[in-house]
């Protein structure tokens, strides 16, 4: 079985499910970019495979149901046209191919961000959702960290460790035991109320590492419109693409 793969359907999408030999001892279930992959070790029975295969399947579909936007059908993303807005800020958007180049260098302007991009991935726009969301990153990194500092100081008041802007598809944000933030590069294309809502989130969790009841009142305190953002994120974040 392994070297095969399979498709599934998951909300009117066929996701693609690879079996791969694994060199691990453990058999291990992964779900990336719309692709589903299970690592099997070697000398693994057919009967193991085979409820594998069961365990995986009933996971994608749990999976789908508490992140629908990990299985939308591809939409257009914002890298698509010749305008993007970031931070509430609409900028003219100007990709350039370089013939002989073969990294991406990104500028900003007050109106504008302009890319350097080789001319091999010109026109392939999976390749450009890719590498171009990461030169975002770093071109609005210090602002981000300023926002989220800023909010924290007006609301939280926590003990902020490390801040980072990443390309993120699986979570909006994440808060670490040493209370480091990240924040999904996605919410850079969200209404600035929306990535505030989540930025709030993430600051509570340096006070309470869990989803408890205290946990949603103190979002709730410096959040007054914290269900309704939830509700803009759970029905419009599949729609947050480069």
């Amino acid at each position: 079985m392994t070297g095969t793969s399979y498709f599934i359907n998951i909300n009117d999408r066929p996701i693609e499910v690879k079996i791969a030999k694994s060199p691990g001892r453990n058999i291990r279930m992964t779900y990336k970019d719309g692709k589903g992959r299970i690592s099997i070790p070697r000398g693994t029975s057919q009967a193991a495979m085979e409820a594998a295969v069961t365990s995986m399947n009933k996971w994608l579909n749990e999976l789908a149901l508490k992140k629908p936007h990990l299985f939308k059908h591809a939409l257009s993303g914002a890298l698509e046209g010749n305008q993007i807005k970031i931070l509430d800020r609409e900028y003219e958007l100007i990709i350039l191919a370089n013939r002989t180049g073969t990294t991406i260098r990104g500028k900003k302007n007050s109106n504008q961000l302009i890319f350097d991009i080789p001319q091999s991935i010109m026109h392939d726009t999976e390749a450009k959702q890719k590498y171009i969301p990461s030169v975002i990153s770093k071109m609005f990194a210090a602002e981000m960290e300023e926002r989220i500092h800023s909010i924290n100081g007006r609301t939280i008041q926590g003990k902020l460790g490390n801040v980072t802007l990443r390309s993120a598809s699986s979570r909006w944000g994440s808060c670490t035991g040493r209370n480091d933030i990240m924040i999904s590069n996605r919410l850079l294309l969200a209404p600035t109320d929306i990535l505030d809502h989540v930025i709030i989130h993430e600051l509570a969790h340096i006070v309470h590492k869990d989803h408890s009841i205290k946990f949603w009142r103190l979002v709730a305190a410096h959040d007054v419109s914290m269900k309704a953002h939830h509700h803009w994120l759970k029905v419009h974040g599949s729609t947050l693409l480069f």
